[in-house]
C-alpha cells in the first residue's frame, strides 16, 4: 500500500473520507446502544451489560477511516467490505426485536433475576437497528464509489470490472473493422445465431472464436481458495452462541435459535465469498483492503465476546469463538495472494484452455476423502462424556446421528468415483456440485442433537443431583469428523464448478440461439415447478415425536435448519443447471444427483422412529412428490439438451490457410 496519490485517490478523497466516517459512527451508535437501554425486564429488575464490549464494533470504522486518510481508494474498498457484513448483522440484531428473550449478548444486555424474562425492547433497540442499516447503506454506497474508480483507475487497457475492453484481442476493434461493432455482429454471424457462412474472410471470425476469452477478469484460483475457506471457518464459528455458562443457567428454558439468527449465520459465509470473488478481479492493494474490511466486521461477533468476558461479562466464551476469529484471519490473509497487477497476462487459468488433468482428479479424491471422513463419523462417537467414549445409555442418545452420515456418504462416494474415471468426469462434476449438501445436512442435525443433549445437561434442575451422576459432555472425534467431511466435500464442489466452467471456455462449440429459444419454454417452466416443490417440502415437516417436530425450511430445534436450507438450495441450484446445460449426460446428471439428496431427510434413523409418540408428517409426502418429479425432470432435461444445436468452429478451418488452422487446432487441444 504505497503512499504514492493517484488521479483516482484524489477524486475520491471526500467521498471516501465521508463513507468511512459514516462507517465509524454506525458503530459508535452500537456501542451507544447498551447505554440508552435495549430491554426492561417482566420483573423489573435491572440489566447490566458489558459496555464497553460492545464498543468493539468501531473497528472496522477505524479501519476504513485510517486507510481513507491516506489512499482513499483503499478506504473505499475497506469500507464496502465491512457494510457488505453489515446485512448478517442487520439480521443477527433483528432478534433483539423480535425474538428478545433468546438473545445471548452481554455487551447489550444480561439479567440478574431468574424472572427477568419475557423482555420488552426499549429505545436501543431500536438505535441498534437504525445502526445496522447505515453501516448497509454506507457499504453499497462506497462498492458503487469503488467499482467506478477502480474501472477508471484501470483505464482502457486493461480490463474491465463488468464488461469487455475496448482494444483487447478477440475484440472487434482488435481488427481495426468497426463494422464489427454492430449489433448484429460480423457478418454472416447475428444475435439470433448463425446463418449461413459469412461473407467476409473467416480468419478473423474464426481467430476471435478460438482465443481465451475476453473482458473477463482472470481468476486467481489460490486467492479464491483460501478465502473460502475462510468463510468457511466463518460459517462453524456462527453454527452456536459464543458464550456459555455463568448467567445462563437462569434461563430455565433451553436456548433455540431464531428464524432471523439463522438467516444471519447463513448469510455471513455467502457474504463473505461474494468478498473473495469481487478481491479475486482486484489489484492486491484494494483485494487486501477489501477483504481486510470483510473480515475485521465478520470478527466483531467472537471479538466481542472475548472483549465482555475479559471485561467482567458473568459468564465465559464457547469454541466457536476461536472458529470464527481463525477464519476471519484466513479471510483476510487470502488478499495476500492477490495479484499485483490487472494484467490479463498474469493469470494463465483464463487463456482458453481446457484445464488440466489434475483438477479433475483433485476433486474426486477431495469427493472420496470427504465419504470416508462421513462414514468414519458413522461409526465413532459424536460426544464424549466426562472425556472418555460414552456408555450404552449415552450412546442411545446418539444413535439417530450414525445413520445421517452413512447416508450422505454413499452419493458423495459415488460422485468422486466417477469424477476419477476420466469418461465420466463431467457428469461427476454435475454430481458433486450437488451432493455436498448431504453432509452439511448430516452436520446440522449433529449440531442440533448436541445443542439439545448440552443444554439439557446444563439445565439448572440438574444442580442437585450428585457428582457421581452429572455428566460434561464434549465434542467426540465423529463430530470433528463430520465437520471434516463438510468442509472436504465443499472443496470438492468449488473445484468441480471451476473446471466445469473453464472445459467449457476451452469448447470451441459456438450454440445457435434458435434451438435454444425452441427448448427454453420446457426448461423453464419444468425448474420453476420443480422450485415450487422444492420450498413446499422444505417447508414442511417429514416426521414428529410428540410435539418436537423434524426440522424444515422455516422452523427446528437449534441449527438442524442449516441442513434444510443445504438440501434445498442445492436442489433448486440444481434444477435450473439442468435447464441451462447443453450436454443431455449433465442434464440428467442435476436432477438425479439432488434426488440423492432430497431423500436423505426421508429416511428416518430406527431409534428416531422407535421413539414414544413419533408420527409421520405432511413433509413426506411433500418429499415423495418432490423425488418422483426430480427423477421425471431428468429425461425432460435431457431431451431439452438434445434440441439444442452448435456448430464447431474448428471445421471452420478446412478452407483457411495452414497457420490460422494450426492454431485453432492448438487451441482447441488446450496448446
Amino acid at each position: 500500500m504505497t503512499a504514492i496519490q493517484k488521479p483516482t485517490d484524489a477524486t475520491e478523497r471526500a467521498p471516501a473520507r465521508l463513507l468511512a466516517a459514516l462507517l465509524l459512527l454506525a458503530g459508535v451508535l452500537i456501542g451507544v446502544s447498551p447505554l440508552v437501554g435495549v430491554v426492561a425486564t417482566a420483573d423489573g429488575s435491572p440489566t447490566r451489560a458489558v459496555t464497553i464490549a460492545a464498543f468493539t464494533a468501531v473497528l472496522p470504522g477505524v479501519l476504513a477511516v485510517g486507510l481513507a486518510v491516506t489512499r482513499p481508494l483503499l478506504g473505499l474498498a475497506a469500507t464496502a467490505g465491512a457494510g457488505l457484513i453489515g446485512v448478517a448483522r442487520l439480521f443477527a440484531d433483528l432478534a433483539v426485536l423480535t425474538e428478545t428473550d433468546g438473545v445471548t449478548r452481554p455487551e447489550l444486555f444480561y439479567e440478574t433475576t431468574d424472572r427477568a424474562r419475557p423482555f420488552a425492547t426499549t429505545a436501543g433497540g431500536w438505535l441498534l437497528l437504525a445502526a445496522d442499516l447505515l453501516m448497509v447503506v454506507v457499504g453499497v454506497l462506497a462498492a458503487g464509489r469503488l467499482a467506478r474508480a477502480s474501472a477508471e483507475e484501470v483505464g482502457p487497457d486493461g480490463n474491465d470490472l463488468f464488461g469487455s475492453t475496448p482494444g483487447a484481442t478477440g475484440s472487434p476493434e482488435a481488427f481495426g473493422d468497426p463494422s464489427m461493432d454492430s449489433p448484429d455482429g460480423p457478418d454472416g454471424i447475428v444475435a439470433s445465431g448463425f446463418r449461413g457462412p459469412p461473407e467476409r474472410p473467416a480468419d478473423d471470425a474464426l481467430v476471435a472464436l478460438s482465443g481465451p476469452p475476453q473482458g473477463r477478469i482472470g481468476r486467481n484460483l489460490p486467492m479464491i481458495g483460501v478465502g473460502f475457506l475462510g468463510a468457511i471457518l466463518l460459517m462453524i464459528g456462527a453454527l452456536e452462541t459464543p458464550y456459555t455458562g455463568g448467567y445462563l443457567a437462569l434461563r430455565v428454558l433451553p436456548l433455540g435459535s431464531s428464524l432471523t439468527g439463522v438467516l444471519a449465520a447463513v448469510l455471513l459465509p455467502m457474504l463473505a465469498a461474494v468478498s473473495v470473488v469481487v478481491a479475486a478481479a482486484l489489484t492486491r492493494p484494494l483485494a487486501l483492503a477489501l477483504l481486510s474490511g470483510t473480515a475485521l466486521a465478520a470478527a466483531v461477533p467472537p471479538l466481542t465476546a472475548l472483549v465482555a468476558v475479559l471485561t467482567g461479562a458473568p459468564t465465559s466464551v464457547s469454541p466457536s469463538v476461536w472458529w470464527g476469529l481463525t477464519g476471519a484471519v484466513v479471510l483476510a490473509s487470502a488478499g495476500l495472494l492477490a495479484r499485483r497487477r490487472s494484467s490479463q497476462s498474469d493469470w494463465p487459468d483464463d487463456d482458453g484452455r481446457p484445464p488440466p488433468p489434475l483438477m479433475t482428479a483433485a476433486a474426486g479424491i477431495l469427493a472420496v476423502l470427504a465419504a470416508v471422513s462421513s462414514f468414519a463419523a458413522s461409526r465413532t462417537a459424536l460426544l464424549q462424556v466426562n472425556g472418555t467414549s460414552p456408555d450404552d445409555a449415552a450412546a442411545a442418545l446418539l444413535a439417530p446421528v450414525g445413520p445421517r452420515f452413512l447416508i450422505a456418504a454413499v452419493p458423495v462416494a459415488a460422485a468422486g468415483v466417477l469424477l476419477l474415471v476420466p469418461p465420466s468426469a463431467r457428469i461427476g462434476r454435475a454430481a458433486a456440485g450437488v451432493v455436498w449438501a448431504g453432509t452439511v445436512y448430516a452436520v446440522a442435525q449433529a449440531l442440533a442433537l448436541r445443542s439439545k443433549v448440552v443444554g439439557s445437561a446444563d439445565n439448572p434442575l440438574n444442580a442437585d443431583l450428585p457428582q457421581e451422576l452429572r455428566r460434561t459432555w464434549t465434542a467426540g472425534p465423529g463430530l470433528w469428523l463430520g465437520v471434516v467431511a463438510v468442509v472436504l466435500a465443499v472443496a470438492a464442489a468449488l473445484l468441480a464448478a471451476v473446471t466445469a466452467r473453464r472445459a467449457e471456455q476451452a469448447s470451441l462449440q459456438v450454440v445457435l440461439d434458435d434451438s435454444v429459444d425452441r427448448s427454453r419454454s420446457i426448461r423453464t417452466w419444468t425448474a420453476s415447478g420443480v422450485t415450487i416443490l422444492t420450498v413446499i417440502a422444505s417447508a414442511l415437516p417429514a416426521y414428529s415425536v410428540g410435539l418436537t417436530r423434524s426440522s424444515t425450511l422455516l422452523l427446528g430445534y437449534d441449527l438442524d435448519t442449516w441442513g434444510v436450507w443445504a438440501v434445498a438450495l442445492a436442489v433448486v441450484g440444481a434444477v435450473w443447471a439442468a435447464s441451462l446445460t447443453r450436454r443431455p449426460a449433465v442434464a440428467v446428471t442435476y436432477p438425479l444427483a439432488a434426488a440423492a439428496v432430497v431423500v436423505q431427510p426421508l429416511i428416518v434413523p430406527g431409534p428416531v422412529r422407535d421413539a414414544s409418540g413419533f408420527a409421520w408428517g405432511p413433509g413426506l409426502w411433500a418429499g415423495g412428490i418432490l423425488l418422483i418429479a426430480l427423477i421425471a425432470a431428468a429425461p425432460v432435461f435431457a431431451a431439452a439438451a438434445r434440441r439444442v444445436s452448435t456448430l464447431d468452429v474448428a471445421t471452420w478451418a478446412r478452407d483457411l490457410p495452414d497457420a490460422v488452422t494450426a492454431d485453432v487446432t492448438r487451441q482447441s487441444k488446450g496448446g
